[in-house]
């Protein structure tokens, strides 16, 4: 049963340059989630939406180099939804999550932003679980042969959707923690997901860059989908700017060489090779949306993807413009268009989205999905910080 929560809304943007009502796209979000992948995304929507200085993408999310001090929780409508969903007395995981390692890491970062509350007696407990499920996710998961880091607790599968799910949350422990081997296996484990998912090499089909959605281990059982998803390149490419973002804020003096300037040079490149290959894929005619597989014109246009890999276009021109400039805010404005005119702007329904329950199902989800749901909120954040960013630095 999902909480009930106020949400006020105020528009960031003027209504001349907002994109599609995201008050309603975001209280149909609310109304629909009710797994924990679903929900921790909603969480973070709801961060970036309504305080966007408690986000990772914030000027400073860490001050003085701690997790902010939150006075009140019930004054922060992420913290609010989230709470409830986070169970501290579990032995390893923030959340049951149906076999999942991935899922319940991405409550982490909530849990930890919780755990700062002074008011609360309970506290601690919140930090205590984000810290256990820390250990299990590096501990006890299984790995892939490359030391990649499971989705799945019972095999060894690799799944896109994981690189948004646990390494940000690892990126920001290390940092509150100022453990360089903990933010390091962050981004390790970003590189080797991709080392084994992205499209490369002898593979013929359109996208190189882009990656496959799960690729299960030898002998592992699981079920295999080795198609080029476009919600799971969205999963990837977002996971991986929450990270390099972490790294802009890994505390350091003036005087200091930059020590992640390796990492993050690499997270870029991964990042852009995302972007570079959706720019490619084909897209679906009826409504210019980038297809659910994006190099299947078999599959239909997909809001849910389409959203995501613009979302993370947008942050990465922000943290990296020096890679990801006109021409790449070209590209996200051009999806988030096709974006916009899938979203009804009274009811806040978006479709045509994928079905997450049934990734291999082609026709669309009827009534949208709560992760489309909040796909779409999130580009409205990162829509929203790049004009702000843009703003600022006009030559």
């Amino acid at each position: 049963m999902t909480p009930p929560i106020s949400t006020p809304f105020e528009p960031y943007l003027p209504l001349t340059q907002s994109p599609f009502n995201v008050h309603a796209v975001l209280e149909r979000c609310i109304q629909t989630s009710h797994r924990s992948w679903e929900q921790s995304t909603l969480s973070e929507a709801l961060l970036e939406l309504h305080t966007p200085s408690l986000s990772i993408f914030g000027a400073d999310p860490f001050p003085k180099g701690q997790i902010p001090a939150i006075e009140d929780i019930e004054s922060i409508p992420a913290l609010c939804y989230i709470k409830p969903f986070i169970q501290t007395d579990n032995e390893n995981v923030l959340i049951d999550s149906d076999g999942c390692v991935g899922d319940p890491a991405s409550l982490g970062i909530a849990a930890l932003i919780i755990g700062r509350s002074l008011l609360s007696s309970s506290s601690p407990a919140y930090t205590e679980a984000a810290l256990r499920q820390a250990k299990y996710v590096l501990s006890a998961a299984p790995r892939f042969a490359n030391n990649a880091i499971s989705h799945r607790e019972a095999a060894a599968e690799l799944w896109s959707d994981f690189v948004y799910m646990a390494p940000p949350f690892l990126a920001y422990l290390g940092v509150v923690q100022r453990s360089k081997e903990m933010v390091g296996e962050a981004v390790r484990q970003c590189l080797l997901q991709e080392e084994i998912l992205q499209v490369r090499g002898d593979d013929e089909r359109l996208g190189k860059g882009l990656w496959k959605h799960i690729v299960v281990a030898p002998g592992g059982g699981g079920d295999e989908d080795p198609g080029l998803w476009s919600t799971g390149n969205g999963w990837a490419a977002s996971g991986m700017c929450r990270v390099l973002a972490t790294l802009e804020h890994w505390p350091s003096d003036d005087a200091e060489e930059d020590v992640w300037s390796g990492e993050k040079a690499k997270l870029v490149k991964s990042i852009k090779a995302i972007v570079d290959g959706a720019a490619t894929a084909l897209t679906d005619p009826a409504n210019g949306l980038l297809r659910n597989h994006l190099e299947n014109e078999a599959w239909p246009g997909d809001a849910a993807g389409t959203a995501m890999i613009a979302a993370a276009t947008y942050r990465a021109a922000v943290i990296a413009p020096q890679t990801f400039g006109h021409s790449y805010t070209q590209l996200a404005d051009r999806w988030r268009d096709a974006v916009s005119r899938v979203v009804d702007n009274d009811t806040g329904i978006v479709e045509p989205v994928c079905n997450p329950y049934d990734w291999k199902d082609k026709v669309p989800l009827k009534g949208g999905s709560p992760e489309a749901q909040a796909m779409v909120v999130l580009l409205y954040c990162a829509y929203r910080d790049y004009l702000s960013w843009a703003e600022e630095h006009k030559p």
